[in-house]
């Protein structure tokens, strides 16, 4: 019945002009039905079963993403697989961020053990109840992190919620998307667990600043509206990576430097900048000298 029906045929060749390559099994299935009413061939089974029959012959091939709490499954259209996709795949509106964004920018040397896939979280109210207790309290402690863990053969994905920034700092690649070199160095700035470190971060600074645009530095932090006052972070590290810029780095100083503040969670041994009003690993400096 399928090798006489036309549909089988036209299908994977229409699926490999298309861009995208990497789909779920509602996305693949409504496509599959789409394309049947476009071509006006009818359907002589479900779609489910002209699914699976292409799977079965190869047309389409059928993978399983493995989580702690539940499994995905995808279908790729085209031989050339791109991790990169299937990795934005797995959150609605996914991009890649933190190390994985920073790796694909060239500001490391290595790729992250780890495939870190953002989405954007809801819409909040900006918080203006912030005092130093509540930000010392809060960095007392470890940051939290995401337990959304995922495996495919020997890839592991980290799946995150992102601030709500309607897309801001988002760059859109053919076939996937990854946050800015801008949003990165904040993402990471915000995130530290998620560099590995604030040693790493400091790295990332430092091969950030030839291509860094600090315009889109302060139009993301505005759009943003962080409760904590990332842009002493910010500039401490733009300092200590030896950004020059005295006028950008005023800047970030005019926007607030009222609250102490901390580079890092649950810190043991840090020092203290005046000019940033931040406590900061002491192992950050001792490992430059």
């Amino acid at each position: 019945m399928f090798l006489r029906t036309p549909l089988v045929q036209k299908l994977p060749r229409y699926l490999a002009t298309l861009p995208k390559s990497v789909y779920s099994a509602r996305e693949i299935s409504q496509l599959i039905e789409d394309y049947a009413k476009a071509v006006n061939d009818p359907f002589d089974a479900a779609t489910e079963i002209y699914l699976q029959y292409m799977v079965e012959k190869g047309a389409i091939r059928q993978i399983v993403i493995a989580g702690e709490r539940r499994n995905m499954k995808r279908y790729l259209t085209k031989a050339d697989i791109s991790l990169a996709e299937i990795a934005c795949s797995l959150q609605p509106g996914g991009y890649l961020s933190h190390l994985s964004a920073a790796c694909l920018h060239q500001l490391i040397e290595e790729e992250p053990a780890v495939i870190c896939v953002s989405t954007e979280g809801p819409m909040r109210e900006p918080s203006t109840d912030l005092d130093q207790e509540k930000i010392d309290t809060a960095f007392k402690k470890p940051q939290r992190q995401s337990g959304a863990k995922m495996q495919w053969e020997d890839n592991h994905f980290l799946l995150l919620t992102g601030s709500h920034a309607d897309g801001a700092g988002i760059e859109h690649r053919k076939r996937f998307s990854l946050t800015s070199i801008e949003r990165t160095l904040i993402d990471l700035t915000v995130r530290p667990a998620y560099a590995g470190g604030t040693a790493n971060i400091l790295k990332t600074y430092e091969k950030a600043i030839p291509a860094l645009n600090m315009d889109n530095i302060f139009e993301l932090l505005e759009i943003l509206s962080y409760r904590y006052p990332y842009h002493q972070s910010i500039g401490f590290y733009l300092s200590l990576a030896g950004y020059n810029n005295q006028k950008e780095l005023n800047k970030l100083k005019k926007m607030g430097m009222e609250h102490t503040f901390y580079l890092d969670y649950e810190m043991t041994d840090s020092v203290y900048s005046d000019q940033w009003n931040i406590y900061f690993p002491k192992a950050l400096i001792a490992d430059r000298h």
